[in-house]
């Protein structure tokens, strides 16, 4: 039986804890990632980087690692994907959609785009590989793979993105041949036991996308392909109606809604996997470890809210996370992610 406080490795990684920061912080942020690994998160998992942004990180990877505090950089690429959120007057696309596509939305909004050459593919994969090559070179413990949400990997995998008919596209086999050149080009670059681990949704929630099965074949492919972890998360995003982020878990029977996901591919494959999604209960983190659903516990509007949290349930004060799940801390456009209800000092 795993126990929360253990320690743990990912890879050569060794972790104080299973615990995991997922996702959100960017680098203006330092004294927030640095504030929760001094409330004695195992892990933190920076926002996505890129090849122009990774290098920032390197003061904020000192502190944290000053702090006795572990770091893994989350790699994406420059705003291939993201039509209208992208700068660029006709950015690269996994495949070109129509404007009547169920992918585009008020904030994935139809613009001029074009399906990515051999060229631009192969230029993407190499981005994903010096990103990570960055990452390690300004000191990150890990970096983890960005193919959840609408992130370009996973716009690859999704039928509904990936229209393609060339070696790319088609058969799952084919959507996933650019997140196994990624990975075997950072094998290359980063060495047999630098921490690599990737983020993966499982099913999106547009009508006609990814199914479970076929997100699981992939998670399942991508395990024996040389990463250290999975995380699991969500494809393709339906945001008609807001946020993709659900409400707040008012008992520990509805929180951590990947944990099914998340049992169902640990049976099957032999790397850590790591469950996000709702976890508001140290009786839940507990839970999903006893029945062998993860290896880790992924959190984050939780330690937005409190970042001693889990210092708090290290000392046995097991009170549950007082985040109501309202999603105002993603939407303080320009100020980061702020917590409006976040007390000044924590209870920890």
């Amino acid at each position: 039986m795993s126990e929360p406080f253990e320690k743990v490795s990912l890879g050569g990684l060794e972790l104080d804890n299973r615990f995991v920061l997922s996702a959100a912080y960017d680098s203006s942020q330092p004294d927030d990632l640095v504030g929760i690994v001094r409330g004695g998160v195992g892990l933190v998992i920076s926002g996505s980087v890129d090849v122009a942004n990774a290098e920032v990180f390197e003061g904020t990877i000192r502190a944290i690692h000053d702090e006795g505090g572990r770091i893994v950089l989350q790699v994406h690429t420059l705003a291939a994907g993201l039509f209208g959120l992208s700068r660029d007057p006709d950015p690269v696309a996994v495949s070109q959609l129509p404007e009547d596509s169920v992918f585009f939305n008020s904030t994935y909004r139809y613009s001029r785009h074009h399906a990515a050459t051999e060229r631009e593919i192969e230029a993407i994969i190499e981005s994903y590989v010096q990103t990570a090559a960055i990452a390690k070179g300004v000191g990150a413990d890990g970096v983890e793979i960005h193919s959840a949400h609408n992130s370009f990997l996973s716009q690859a995998l999704s039928p509904i993105t990936n229209k393609r008919v060339d070696r790319w596209g088609g058969p799952i086999e084919n959507r996933l041949r650019i997140h196994e050149a990624v990975i075997k080009g950072m094998r290359k670059e980063l060495g047999p036991d630098y921490p690599v681990l990737i983020k993966v949704g499982l099913e999106d929630t547009l009508p006609g996308g990814l199914p479970f099965s076929e997100g699981k074949e992939a998670a399942e492919r991508l395990a024996s392909c040389g990463v250290d972890a999975i995380e699991i998360s969500q494809g393709l995003l339906d945001l008609r109606g807001g946020t993709p982020m659900k409400g707040n878990a008012k008992t520990p029977g509805e929180e951590g809604y990947f944990r099914g996901w998340g049992g169902s591919l640990k049976r099957a494959i032999d790397v850590p996997v790591i469950v996000t999604g709702g976890i508001r209960s140290f009786e839940t983190a507990q839970s999903i470890l006893d029945n062998q659903q993860a290896d880790l516990i992924g959190m984050c509007r939780p330690l937005v809210r409190e970042p001693g949290l889990i210092g708090r349930w290290r000392r046995e004060d097991r009170r549950r996370s007082a985040c109501i799940a309202c999603n105002q801390c993603m939407k303080n456009s320009g100020l980061g992610i702020v917590c409006p209800f976040r007390e000044t000092r924590s209870r920890s």
